[in-house]
């Protein structure tokens, strides 16, 4: 650490890169498109499964 002209102890500056760390911009994006991929599974499987219960019902319906 540098002494300003008075003696006093001075804090270093924070560079740009210091401040982009502290924004921590990569962990958030990962998490962002991690949570969209899980999203987009959960719609997926959900899609599935309703456009089976359908399919059944209509061969049921068909054999009746």
């Amino acid at each position: 650490m540098k002494k300003n002209i008075v003696g006093h102890m001075a804090t270093p500056k924070e560079s740009a890169r210091s401040r982009f760390r502290q924004l921590n911009i990569l962990p958030r994006i990962i998490c962002l498109l991690l949570a969209l991929v899980i999203w987009l599974i959960i719609v997926n499987l959900e899609a599935r499964n309703e456009a089976h219960d359908q399919s059944e019902t209509v061969q049921t319906e068909e054999r009746a």
